[in-house]
């Protein structure tokens, strides 16, 4: 009996953390990728929205490639670590979706939600965000 009850123990200890598990790991991938898109895709449903008026951002980082020429590249990787995640909350500042980054190019979009959408307020966050990014950018220089 002690062996039967030490194995429920087990398991529910075992389904508590794979609970706790289940909901960081949604809770991260709602935040990575636009909410109608993450329940489509929770749903099972394809995800092939057409979109129009879109405004996106292609920031890369004048002389970057210049500079990390001379770094290690763990120095590289902090630096665009914390550049990238100054601009993440830019994008939630600004009420817009980090798309991705490529080495050190950050790709935004004008909005995140699907529903509802104003073009042209869309357009004016991303020029805001593009202002802020560059004052971080000044920022992290000044700093560094």
């Amino acid at each position: 009996m002690a062996v039967k009850e030490s194995r429920q123990g087990k398991v529910y200890v075992l389904n508590v953390l794979a609970h706790k598990e289940v909901v960081q790991t949604e809770s991260l991938l709602n935040q990575l990728m636009p909410p109608h898109v993450y329940k489509k895709l929770r749903n099972n449903k394809p995800v092939n929205d057409r979109l129009s008026n879109v405004t996106l951002i292609f920031a890369d980082i004048t002389g970057f490639t210049a500079w990390s020429s001379t770094k290690s590249p763990n120095e590289i990787v902090q630096k665009l670590g914390y550049l990238f995640e100054r601009f993440d909350m830019l994008c939630e500042k600004h009420n817009t979706y980090k798309v991705h980054t490529i080495g050190d190019c950050y790709v935004s979009m004008g909005f995140k939600h699907h529903r509802n959408r104003n073009p042209e307020n869309e357009a004016l966050n991303m020029v805001k965000m593009a202002f802020d990014m560059i004052d971080v950018i000044e920022q992290v220089n000044e700093e560094h």
